[in-house]
């Protein structure tokens, strides 16, 4: 009887062991599958932000170099016109014949390309914060893990998109007849 016991007992004690050390050791990958994931979404929206706040920076600082440009240029334009043409001696035409400075655009076409650019990388990357989070969800809602994902209290990593009033609005009415392009 001791050794009908012994191997019938044994073996079933042996695999029921083997089979809570295999549990364990799905339920720390399952947990690091996760982590890893979690960890994707934080440190992009925290990449969101850095490139939000650099986007803004730029803009700022070039659009304050062509304000300062055009300023400037028009001091300098309107000191040269009052100093050749403000004598009111018949001399105004002479402009005609004459080389004056040009208004360089250059600086407002860099200004748009910024904002286009700057505005594509942003969009780039809300898009991939969207695309983690996705994965996120589908890592802890996706049977059999999602079982092992509940007991252990994972949630749904819910992520910031930065999007304008009008946005919100249209999205939350269903209707955006606004074609006014400057929003009057």
């Amino acid at each position: 009887m001791k050794k009908i016991l012994l191997f019938v007992i044994l073996p079933i004690f042996v695999f029921v062991i083997i089979g809570m050390i295999s549990l364990v050791g799905v339920g720390f990958s399952w947990y690091k599958i996760e982590n890893n994931q979690r960890l994707l979404v934080n440190a992009q929206q925290q990449k969101n932000e850095v490139v939000f706040d650099n986007t803004w920076k730029t803009i700022a600082q070039i659009a304050q170099v062509s304000d300062d440009y055009k300023n400037s240029f028009k001091e300098i334009y309107i000191g040269i016109m009052d100093g050749r043409y403000g004598k009111g001696d018949g001399t105004l035409m002479k402009w005609v014949q004459e080389s004056n400075p040009n208004f360089d655009i250059s600086l407002f076409t860099k200004l748009t390309n910024v904002i286009e650019g700057s505005n594509a990388e942003f969009t780039e990357n809300q898009k991939y914060l969207i695309d983690l989070a996705r994965e996120h969800e589908k890592i802890i809602t996706t049977p059999p893990a999602s079982f092992f994902y509940s007991l252990i209290g994972k949630e749904k990593i819910n992520i910031k998109l930065v999007t304008s009033t009008k946005t919100e609005n249209a999205f939350k009415t269903g209707k955006n007849d606004n074609i006014n392009i400057r929003g009057n």
